[in-house]
Parts: C-alpha cells; sequence; structure tokens
C-alpha cells in the first residue's frame, strides 16, 4: 500500500497521536508495482491513462460526476502546467480535456480533492491548499468556482476560521453548497486538537462562504472528512475521522434551525474495534433513512487492520444502531482501508473500492449485495491502475466509474500517473 499513513498522519499530528497504518491520502503518490497482474473481470475497461505535467494532470482524487450528456468531470490533486493539479473532462469517446490548471499563486488554489460540483453550467469545487497563507506557506485553501474556462477563487480559507478542506462539496436543490474542512475552528480554544482546531462545516450560498458548525473534540467529532449527504429536508449527514466517545470517530447529523443557526447531534461512536474505526469517506442513505458508509480501520481487533463496511440503522426511539456488513482483510486477496464513498444501487446493492489489499496489494473494488455477501469485481495490478483514492459514481444503467491515484500507462518509469475506469457489474 502506497503513502497510507499521511493522510491519517496530518490528523494525528494535529491531535497529538501517534500515527499507525491507515487509508492512503496520498499528497504525492509515486509507486511502482512489481507484482504479477490480477485476474481481471471482464467487464472491466480503462479508459485513460493520465500523463502527468506539463499538459496533463496525475494523481486523481476526487469522485467523478457526469453532465447530461454522459461526460464525466473531475480533478487531479498534482499535475498540470504548475503541478498544482487539474480539472478535467472525459466525454463520451474517451478524449481528455484539462479544463483548468491550478498555479497555487496568490489568489489561486492548489491541490483540488474531492467531488466536485456543477450547477447551473458552472463547476464548483474545493483546494486543499492556496488561497491565504497565515496557515502555512503552501495556504489553507479554497473553494472554487470554474465559468467557461476561467476560475474564480470565492472563499480563502484562514487558520481561526477552519482550513484544510477536504471530502469535495455536496449541492442542495437550491444552488447552496455544503463542505467541511479537517482543521481550524473559530469556537474551538488551543489546545483542542493539537491547537489547530477540530474542524469545521460550511456553506456557501450566493457566492458568500459561512461558517455552520465548529467541532470541538471528544465527545464531540475531530477531523470532519468526507462528503456530506442531504435527506432532502435541509438535514446534513456525515463522519468525521476521529473524535466521538473512544476517539476513534463519529458519524453526526446537522439540522438547520429557524434562526440560521444549526444544531449537531452525534448520532454514532466507534470504538476502533469490531465495529470500525476512522470514517474517512463520507454517507449514503437509503429510501428509510439508514446510512451507510466504511472505516478505514478496526474491524479485526488490531487497530491498524483493515476497515469495514457499516450500516447504521434508526431504531424507533430515535437511537441509532451499527451493523458490521463487511470486515476487510479476513479472506484471501480481499480488500484493505476502504476509502472513498459508497454508492448504493436500486436492489441494495453496495460498491466501493479500497486502497490496498488484492492479489497486487494495489487496491480492489468490490461489492457488497443486500445480504451482506462481498464480492470482489477488480483487483489492481498496476498497469490497469493502483490505489483507488475516491468512490464510485454510477449512471443510469448501473455501470461504475472511479480513479486510481496510480498506474496506468502514464508518467513513465514513476510508477504511474493514474487512471479514469468503468466497470459493468
Amino acid at each position: 500500500m502506497s503513502n497510507s499513513g499521511l493522510r491519517r498522519g496530518l490528523i494525528y499530528g494535529a491531535c497529538s497521536r501517534s500515527a499507525t497504518a491507515a487509508l492512503a491520502f496520498a499528497v504525492v503518490l509515486a509507486m511502482a508495482v512489481v507484482a504479477p497482474p490480477s485476474a481481471r473481470a471482464q467487464t472491466f475497461t480503462l479508459l485513460y491513462s493520465f500523463q502527468g505535467p506539463p499538459l496533463d494532470g496525475m494523481t486523481p482524487q476526487g469522485e467523478l460526476i457526469f453532465d447530461k450528456l454522459g461526460n464525466l468531470y473531475g480533478t487531479t490533486w498534482s499535475g498540470g502546467s504548475s503541478a498544482n493539479g487539474t480539472v478535467f473532462e472525459l466525454d463520451t469517446t474517451g478524449n481528455e480535456t484539462t479544463l483548468y490548471s491550478f498555479t497555487g499563486m496568490a489568489g489561486d488554489g492548489a491541490q483540488p480533492v474531492g467531488e466536485i460540483a456543477r450547477y447551473a453550467g458552472n463547476i464548483y469545487g474545493i483546494t486543499q491548499y492556496g488561497g491565504g497563507t497565515d496557515c502555512n506557506s503552501k495556504g489553507c485553501g479554497t473553494i472554487f468556482e470554474l465559468s467557461g474556462g476561467r476560475e474564480i477563487v470565492l472563499h480563502s480559507f484562514t487558520d481561526s476560521e477552519g482550513h484544510f478542506p477536504n471530502g469535495g462539496l455536496t449541492l442542495d436543490g437550491s444552488g447552496n453548497l455544503y463542505g467541511a474542512t479537517l482543521f481550524g475552528a473559530s469556537g474551538t480554544p488551543p489546545p483542542a486538537c493539537g491547537g489547530q482546531g477540530c474542524g469545521i462545516v460550511f456553506e456557501v450560498s450566493h457566492g458568500q462562504e459561512r461558517v455552520v458548525y465548529n467541532f470541538s473534540g471528544s465527545p464531540d467529532g475531530v477531523g470532519p472528512s468526507g462528503k456530506l449527504v442531504s435527506d432532502g429536508l435541509g438535514n446534513l449527514f456525515g463522519t468525521t475521522a476521529f473524535g466521538g466517545s473512544f476517539n476513534e470517530g463519529a458519524v453526526f447529523e446537522l439540522s438547520p434551525n429557524l434562526d440560521g443557526t444549526w444544531t449537531e447531534r452525534l448520532l454514532h461512536s466507534f470504538t476502533g474495534k469490531r465495529g470500525g474505526g476512522e470514517p474517512f469517506a463520507g454517507l449514503v442513505r437509503d429510501a428509510k433513512g439508514n446510512l451507510y458508509g466504511t472505516t478505514a480501520s478496526g474491524g479485526k481487533l488490531n487497530l491498524g487492520c483493515c476497515g469495514v463496511v457499516f450500516k447504521l440503522k434508526q431504531n424507533p426511539e430515535g437511537t441509532w444502531t451499527e451493523l458490521v456488513l463487511h470486515t476487510f482483510g479476513e479472506t484471501a486477496n480481499d480488500g484493505q482501508f476502504p476509502n472513498g464513498s459508497l454508492v448504493r444501487d436500486r436492489h441494495g446493492n453496495l460498491y466501493g473500492v479500497t486502497n490496498g489489499g488484492g492479489v497486487s496489494d494495489s487496491g480492489v473494488v468490490f461489492e457488497i449485495d443486500a445480504d451482506g455477501n462481498e464480492k470482489v469485481l477488480h483487483a489492481f495490478s498496476g498497469p490497469d491502475g493502483a490505489n483507488p483514492g475516491a468512490g464510485l459514481t454510477m449512471d443510469a444503467s448501473g455501470n461504475l466509474y472511479g480513479t486510481t491515484q496510480g498506474g496506468g500507462a502514464g508518467c513513465a518509469g514513476t510508477g504511474g500517473c493514474g487512471i479514469v475506469f468503468k466497470i459493468t457489474p
């Protein structure tokens, strides 16, 4: 598994915790896979191999989105003309176009992550760096709009307000955007979370950003990491990588109040053991309001391994009960360290990716059926991609699309710059 401790180490350092093995966040990925090729599923198609700088991106890390014509859009964490990441389009014939290359200079973002959003023909997203530099010399991160190839920075984060945005943006029916930052929070006095703040949830409405909730640590949450999900009534659900009653992560709900404030409710605290720990990815809801997600660790009574798929079921009295649907790493060649949000089809099957595991330890695409049975749909081996770092996207026909951070035919001699792939389950 590549650079697997970096994402975890960033948060552990802020919270003064010692790092163990974990989910790859892969700020920089340059790995060479030397292993026999995996048995390929016949439904796997490599759609595009990134070529790297100066003209192309590398290391994609966010979920893909579709437009009405079937074109795919996403971001790469690095590469492009200034090696600070790109926004790209992949059309239905496999042609890739770099829509924007981030410069990392004053007034611009750098290193985009998470799922972007499209609204009224424009693209919206976040960068982890760039913008104001009171956090560090690389900047605290930005929220950007891309319209007609022109980028506008809607907001530059600050050290005290919230910084290092992550997980992408969620769009509601009114065009408002919601997201989170791993660090920062004006309502969190030092030394909470290593003095860097425990993270925030923010809203962007009519181009203006405001903080809707400040996390305060345990037993609250620490480090909101995944994309938020809405129930259609204005409530938001998400995860924090740490915090909660056992400091192994939590699931929370944010509800808007009539006076414009928001109220947080802690729905579940992970223990780091059989129930899993450190949920870096976001959630998915079913029609009954049940929540599904993954944890990057726990499951085998070993905090370093290997993660679980879980379901949170709401009880009649309003409490929530966790059910573990699958524990990774308990069978040969299973995936390890799931990351990225799950997607759910109309039959109740769940699909996702792991950053490691599989026959080449390069990650897998998996399916969990409605009865909790797991099936590995594809195991990556390097030439066909390596170490997926974001969840999957499903089209109307049930086909799955995703990216890997490494592997592919581009960037010879470096282990590959990443790919875009398609799987028909």
